[in-house]
């Protein structure tokens, strides 16, 4: 976290984990499996300073992602009806953006500039897309072929791309204003970008069948792709292959991960009869 040189263990109340990250790193927005819930994930804002945790409301899925300016969290609600669901941070009113045209969600994340909000799901066809929801048309507009783009989706600072593995099981960058999409040079099959830098030039990935987890760089100009940090856990027990929810601050200084681990006993038992 800012101004700390090592990491922290933010684990939490029943079965939380991380999900999304404000850009200074100092807001966290964590996810608790909560039975109490009537949706059954509760919604928090915890700062990475240690006070106390803040309760927002409710969420369907494991989806959710903080506004630029940290007055909105996006979630995804199924009541009464489908719909991405903005829950304020400070007082305020939910804000619901219903579309009619979407099935089901995969994934939600914000523009730099807070003014749309990047969400993958399947029309009533059930065909995946990649969409951009401008919240001042009030409209979800596709910015992707069919089928495409739906998987490890980070918007450009600039809003200008999307990165996010194709169906080639490739990294690709697709305009969001329209045009054809291109693959990222030096990109190894299965890698799923988590973050641009700072300048539009690089991507940062990471894989899901690594432990321990890496993230690697990749410049996009060259296709130079490196190891650029490793996440060892101190304890690997009961950990699976991959971490989840990893990601970076814009500034790459700060990130933050969520895992599962799973525990067992084993028994021996001797002079049966």
């Amino acid at each position: 976290a800012p101004g700390q040189s090592r990491e922290r263990d933010f684990s939490w109340l029943n079965n939380a984990f991380a999900t999304d990250v404000s850009v200074d790193g100092k807001t966290l927005v964590v996810l608790d499996v909560d039975p109490a819930s009537t949706e059954g994930l509760s919604v928090y804002l915890r700062k990475t300073d240690g006070s106390p945790a803040v309760r927002l409301g409710e969420a369907h899925s494991m989806l959710a992602a903080l506004s630029p300016d940290e007055k909105w969290v996006a979630v995804i609600r199924q009541k009464p009806a489908l719909a991405i669901v903005l829950l304020p941070t400070r007082a305020g009113v939910p804000q619901t953006l219903a579309n009619d045209q979407v099935a089901s969600y995969y994934s939600v994340s914000w523009f730099a500039d807070g003014k749309r909000i990047l969400f993958t799901g399947a029309d009533r066809t059930g065909v995946p897309r990649l969409y951009a929801w401008d919240l001042a048309a009030g409209k979800a507009v596709p910015i992707a072929p069919e089928a495409a783009g739906v998987v490890g989706c980070c918007v450009s600072p600039d809003g200008r791309f999307v990165a996010a593995v194709g169906p080639d099981q490739q990294i690709q960058l697709y305009p969001v204003d329209g045009g054809a999409a291109r693959r990222v040079p030096g990109a190894a099959p299965g890698d799923l970008p988590i973050r641009w830098s700072p300048d539009s030039r690089a991507l940062y990935a990471t894989r899901s069948d690594e432990l321990p987890k890496k993230i690697y760089r990749v410049d996009l100009a060259g296709g130079r792709r490196e190891s650029w940090k490793e996440l060892p856990l101190a304890d690997p027990a009961g950990v699976g292959s991959g971490y989840a929810w990893l990601s970076l601050t814009p500034d790459g200084r700060s990130y933050f991960y969520s895992f599962g681990r799973l525990l067992s006993e084993l028994y021996l038992v001797e002079g049966l009869q």
